[in-house]
Protein backbone atom coordinates (compact mmCIF):
# COMPACT_ATOMS: atom_id res chain seq x y z
CA UNK A 1 0.00 0.00 0.00
CA UNK A 2 1.76 3.33 -1.05
CA UNK A 3 0.53 6.37 -0.03
CA UNK A 4 2.19 9.20 -2.08
CA UNK A 5 1.20 12.81 -0.36
CA UNK A 6 2.16 11.36 3.11
CA UNK A 7 5.27 13.43 4.61
CA UNK A 8 5.52 12.75 8.04
CA UNK A 9 1.46 12.84 8.45
CA UNK A 10 -0.65 12.95 11.66
CA UNK A 11 -2.46 9.41 11.93
CA UNK A 12 -4.29 8.09 14.94
CA UNK A 13 -6.26 4.66 15.13
CA UNK A 14 -10.03 5.21 16.65
CA UNK A 15 -11.82 2.55 18.59
CA UNK A 16 -13.43 1.07 15.75
CA UNK A 17 -10.38 0.05 14.31
CA UNK A 18 -9.34 2.23 11.37
CA UNK A 19 -6.93 4.19 11.13
CA UNK A 20 -6.91 7.67 10.12
CA UNK A 21 -4.24 9.43 7.95
CA UNK A 22 -3.54 13.01 7.30
CA UNK A 23 -1.28 13.91 4.47
CA UNK A 24 -0.09 17.21 3.24
CA UNK A 25 -1.57 17.56 -0.56
CA UNK A 26 -4.58 14.86 -0.30
CA UNK A 27 -6.49 15.44 2.66
CA UNK A 28 -7.55 12.74 4.91
CA UNK A 29 -7.42 8.82 4.20
CA UNK A 30 -9.47 6.33 6.51
CA UNK A 31 -8.13 3.29 5.82
CA UNK A 32 -10.16 0.04 7.13
CA UNK A 33 -8.01 -3.15 7.94
CA UNK A 34 -10.55 -5.44 8.01
CA UNK A 35 -12.17 -4.52 4.21
CA UNK A 36 -8.63 -3.12 2.97
CA UNK A 37 -10.57 -0.33 1.82
CA UNK A 38 -9.34 3.86 1.83
CA UNK A 39 -11.80 6.40 2.05
CA UNK A 40 -10.25 9.63 1.10
CA UNK A 41 -11.80 12.76 2.43
CA UNK A 42 -10.75 16.60 0.97
CA UNK A 43 -11.33 19.69 -0.10
CA UNK A 44 -14.14 18.31 -2.91
CA UNK A 45 -16.37 16.59 0.27
CA UNK A 46 -15.73 19.35 2.15
CA UNK A 47 -12.12 19.20 4.12
CA UNK A 48 -11.64 23.30 4.71
CA UNK A 49 -8.16 22.55 2.82
CA UNK A 50 -5.92 19.27 2.20
CA UNK A 51 -2.85 20.15 3.81
CA UNK A 52 -3.98 18.24 7.53
CA UNK A 53 -1.66 19.58 10.38
CA UNK A 54 -3.71 17.76 13.08
CA UNK A 55 -6.20 15.19 14.35
CA UNK A 56 -8.29 14.95 17.42
CA UNK A 57 -10.60 12.71 18.49
CA UNK A 58 -12.89 14.08 21.08
CA UNK A 59 -15.81 12.23 23.82
CA UNK A 60 -18.21 12.19 21.04
CA UNK A 61 -16.34 9.38 18.04
CA UNK A 62 -16.22 12.51 15.98
CA UNK A 63 -12.63 13.86 14.74
CA UNK A 64 -11.30 17.17 14.71
CA UNK A 65 -8.83 17.55 11.91
CA UNK A 66 -7.09 20.69 11.84
CA UNK A 67 -5.97 22.09 8.45
CA UNK A 68 -3.85 25.18 6.90
CA UNK A 69 -7.10 26.92 6.53
CA UNK A 70 -9.63 25.93 9.54
CA UNK A 71 -10.59 23.34 11.51
CA UNK A 72 -12.93 20.53 10.68
CA UNK A 73 -15.05 18.05 12.48
CA UNK A 74 -15.81 15.01 10.82
CA UNK A 75 -18.01 11.94 11.98
CA UNK A 76 -16.46 8.34 12.90
CA UNK A 77 -18.38 7.41 9.33
CA UNK A 78 -16.20 10.22 7.54
CA UNK A 79 -18.65 12.98 6.71
CA UNK A 80 -17.74 16.40 7.05
CA UNK A 81 -20.39 17.39 9.84
CA UNK A 82 -18.62 21.70 10.24
CA UNK A 83 -16.17 23.65 8.95
CA UNK A 84 -14.66 26.57 10.37
CA UNK A 85 -12.40 28.10 8.17
CA UNK A 86 -9.58 30.78 9.41
CA UNK A 87 -11.01 33.73 7.18
CA UNK A 88 -14.33 33.75 9.03
CA UNK A 89 -12.44 34.69 11.86
CA UNK A 90 -8.82 36.30 11.12
CA UNK A 91 -5.60 34.20 12.34
CA UNK A 92 -6.77 33.77 16.17
CA UNK A 93 -7.91 30.42 15.66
Amino acid sequence: MVFPTFVSPPSMKVPQGRLWLGSYFGGMHIYDPRTGSITIIDQRKGLSNNAVMSILPDDDGDIWVATEHGINIISKAGTVLNSIYREDYGTGI
